[in-house]
């Protein structure tokens, strides 16, 4: 058996010994970078959050100091795709309270949503939309029929005189 050794050509070595440097060169200023993706840190009222107050503030904090343009053209707080409008108080550069210009509408589904297009300033973007919901007031449960007159039966009631009152009466 016969062993031969591979020597690559002058240009192929030239190449490799080129490139090794450049690579390195090009990796390291890629870990000085901030390439941190922004979030949300926290948001109050809580997602799916009940028996909220009609005169809640929405607080939002960020991982990280937040274009405040930005968050403030994008953040968006609906109700049946009716856009509340308010006003923003920035307590630092990644935590803002928006509140309502007007009282909110009890036993209403509120959402919140802060798209990913939002930038730190850095220049880094969220890696997903922030999406939440709560509710106002706490009466949430629909009315259920408790009795009536006449009384409820499978199929139907039989012998109800023509000129009876129909009662129905309802849990709320």
């Amino acid at each position: 058996m016969r062993m031969y050794k591979i020597t690559p050509p002058a240009s192929v070595k030239k190449f490799l010994s080129l490139l090794l440097p450049a690579v390195i060169v090009l990796m390291f200023p890629a870990c000085e970078l901030n390439i941190d993706t922004l979030e949300v840190e926290s948001c109050t009222p809580v997602n799916g959050a009940t028996g909220v107050n009609t005169d809640i503030m929405i607080q939002v904090k960020f991982s990280g100091e937040v274009n405040r343009s930005d968050a403030e053209e994008l953040f968006v707080l609906e109700n049946s795709d009716i856009q509340i409008t308010g006003r923003f108080t920035w307590y630092s550069g990644k935590n803002f309270v928006f509140t309502p210009s007007t009282v909110l509408e009890k036993n209403g589904r509120y959402t919140i949503t802060l798209p990913r297009e939002i930038r730190d300033k850095d220049g880094n973007t969220m890696g997903s939309d922030f999406l939440s919901d709560f509710y106002v007031g706490d009466d949430f449960v629909n009315p259920s029929v408790v009795s009536s007159s006449p009384a409820y039966s499978v199929g139907a009631t039989l012998d109800v005189a023509i000129d009876q009152d129909i009662t129905i009466d309802f849990s709320k």
